[in-house]
C-alpha cells in the first residue's frame, strides 16, 4: 500500500507529467511523459498526399527499387508465374513504364541502391525453396546491360541495402533458417 501511495504521490506531483491528444485529435488521450524536453509539437498522423500513378507492367511482389538519374527501376519480385528477372523503368515526366534488359537471373526478396552512374542489385533468392544468394549485379543505364561483381560474403535474401560514401552495404537478412546480423560493404573500385 506505501508503494503505491508513493508512486501515485510521485505522478501526482511531478511537473513533466502533460497530456496531449492522440490520433489526430480524436476523442481519446494518452500520457506523455518526459525529462526536460520542451517544445514538443503534435505531429498529424495525415501529413502529405498519395497520387494515382500509372501501374507497372507486371504485377509482382518482393522487388526492389532503386532510382537512377531521375527514373524508378522496379527489378526482379514474384508474381503467380513465380520468381522473375524482370526490370521495369518509371518515368514521372511522363508517367510511363518500359521494359528494360531483364537480370541475368530471375530474382526476389533482394534489395537495390545506387553507386555512381549504376544501380547495384544484392541477394535474393531465385527458386521456391528459398535458397539466399550472394548475387550482385549492376546496371547501366546508357547501355540498358547487367555485369556480374564480386559475390557477397554473405548469401541473404530480406535484406536491406544502402549506399554511404561510394560504397554498397548489404544488411541484415535471412539465409538458410536465420536471421542475419551480418553487415558487409562493397567497393565498386
Amino acid at each position: 500500500m506505501l508503494q503505491r501511495l508513493s508512486i501515485v504521490g510521485a505522478l501526482l506531483a511531478c511537473p513533466c507529467l502533460s497530456t496531449v491528444s492522440g490520433c489526430s485529435g480524436g476523442p481519446h488521450s494518452s500520457l506523455l511523459l518526459h525529462s526536460g524536453l520542451t517544445n514538443i509539437v503534435g505531429v498529424p498522423q495525415a501529413a502529405g498526399s498519395w497520387t494515382t500513378k500509372a501501374p507497372m507492367l507486371t504485377a509482382r511482389e518482393g522487388l526492389a527499387v532503386g532510382v537512377l538519374n531521375g527514373i524508378l527501376y522496379a527489378v526482379g519480385g514474384f508474381s503467380s508465374d513465380g520468381p522473375l528477372n524482370t526490370v521495369e523503368a518509371y518515368n514521372p515526366a511522363t508517367d510511363t513504364w518500359t521494359t528494360k534488359t531483364p537480370l541475368p537471373s530471375t530474382r526476389w526478396q533482394l534489395a537495390a541502391s545506387v553507386i555512381g552512374d549504376r544501380l547495384y542489385v544484392v541477394g535474393g533468392c531465385c527458386d521456391y525453396n528459398f535458397n539466399a544468394l550472394n548475387t550482385v549485379d549492376a546496371y547501366n543505364p546508357v547501355t540498358d546491360k547487367w555485369t556480374r561483381k564480386a559475390f557477397m560474403p554473405t548469401a541473404r535474401r530480406v535484406l536491406a541495402a544502402g549506399t554511404l560514401r561510394g560504397r554498397l552495404y548489404a544488411v541484415g537478412g535471412f539465409s538458410d533458417g536465420n536471421i542475419l546480423d551480418a553487415a558487409e560493404a562493397f567497393n565498386p573500385q
